[in-house]
């Protein structure tokens, strides 16, 4: 009987360890998709594009995952754009969130030049640098646009919020 409790609790521990998946997801998506994916409600948006080699971006992903926490998913939409080559990097570079839920968006870098268009057809004029944040308001116009401080971009959502 000793054997057989030692037996489950080790079969118990296997099964809850490879059943653990992370909280957050990453999702692909082609340039193409953006607007129809990402574009698709008059909510608040914090558009924060990184790629996961950028220091400047490392630095501020916690910052940037509070938001999530510091927001009703209700009143902003924070939309996470990565531009790295593949889910793998992402996934580990944000393993340190992994008990967060929120969603990545990585865009597809076969075509960068369509990357660029893409953003720019959905209103987001998006030249290249990392990190980039575009907030938008309620009815669909760019509040900021380029390289912002998340302490800078917080103060601009809970305006936006609270002014609605």
């Amino acid at each position: 009987m000793r054997d057989f409790r030692i037996l489950f609790a080790i079969l118990l521990a296997i099964i809850v360890h490879f059943t653990h998946a992370s909280a957050f997801e990453v999702k692909e998506i082609e340039p193409q998709e953006f607007k129809s994916t990402v574009m698709i409600n008059s909510k608040i948006k914090l558009i924060y594009i990184f790629t996961s080699w950028c220091s400047v971006c490392k630095r501020s992903f916690s910052q940037v995952i509070d938001l999530y926490k510091d927001f009703d998913s209700k009143e902003v939409d924070i939309v996470l754009i990565s531009l790295d080559d593949n889910d793998a990097i992402v996934k580990k570079t944000f393993k340190p969130f992994e008990d967060q839920d929120f969603t990545i968006y990585r865009i597809n870098q076969d075509n960068p030049k369509e990357i660029l268009k893409a953003l720019l057809k959905a209103g987001i004029l998006y030249q290249g640098s990392i990190p980039h944040a575009t907030l938008i308001d309620s009815n669909g116009s760019i509040v900021v646009n380029g390289s912002y401080q998340v302490n800078s971009l917080k103060r601009g959502i809970e305006y936006l919020v609270n002014n609605k």
